[in-house]
Parts: structure tokens; C-alpha cells; sequence
């Protein structure tokens, strides 16, 4: 199985990939659905954090496990042009963003501030 989006360059380059190796894969584009198939017993998958429930991490059958360090990570940002009229709407959602972050995930400020 396959985590696609439609339009990904990394998709499109990890599919090439595949299929020059000759390598069968069914595309899925459903993270939930990726979920689901791991509770039911077929297979494993890497997956954000984020896309975890605490009744996955509750669950028997499943287990979660956090890489060793240096963990694989990525920064999300909200950018937006200098001036904008609707800057004042950004900074609320990026607030509003920051205030529903799970505790796994770390603000990119105190990441930075530990390098």
C-alpha cells in the first residue's frame, strides 16, 4: 500500500520508483483507511503523530512506537505576504492551530531553541 495525494511531486517520484523496480502497490489516499488496516491485522505503515488517537495508542492489538533519535521530523508553516490585509487573520489561526497540537508535537520555537 501506498499514502498517495493527487498532485505530489514525492508521490509521483516514489511511484516511478516502485514501478521501475517492477514492485505492485495499490495507491491509497485515505490515512484513516491506512489506520484502519493496521487495527485489523494487515500490515504496518509510519505515520504522523498527529493521525494517531489516544485509543490507538491505547490499543492491544497495535503498537506505537516513537523513533530513536535523531527522529525523522518536518516544519509546518503558516507564511503569508508582509502587509497583507488578512495578517491579523493568520496570527489567530496560527494561534488557534498551536492551542490543538497534541502533546507529541513540538512547536517549531522550542525545537529551534534546543538545536
Amino acid at each position: 500500500m501506498l499514502f498517495t495525494r493527487p498532485g505530489c511531486p514525492h508521490c509521483r517520484r516514489a511511484k516511478a520508483l516502485l514501478d521501475g523496480r517492477g514492485w505492485a502497490y495499490d495507491e491509497i489516499e485515505s490515512l484513516e483507511t491506512i489506520r484502519q488496516m493496521v487495527i485489523a491485522g494487515l500490515g504496518l505503515t509510519l505515520m504522523p503523530a498527529m493521525a494517531l488517537t489516544g485509543e490507538d495508542q491505547r490499543r492491544k492489538s497495535t503498537a506505537v512506537r516513537a523513533f530513536a533519535a535523531p527522529a525523522p521530523g518536518r516544519e509546518i508553516v503558516l507564511a503569508h505576504r508582509r502587509g497583507s490585509p488578512r495578517s491579523e487573520g493568520f496570527a489567530r489561526l496560527a494561534m488557534l492551530v498551536r492551542a490543538e497540537l497534541p502533546e507529541s508535537v513540538e512547536p517549531i520555537e522550542a525545537a529551534r531553541a534546543r538545536r
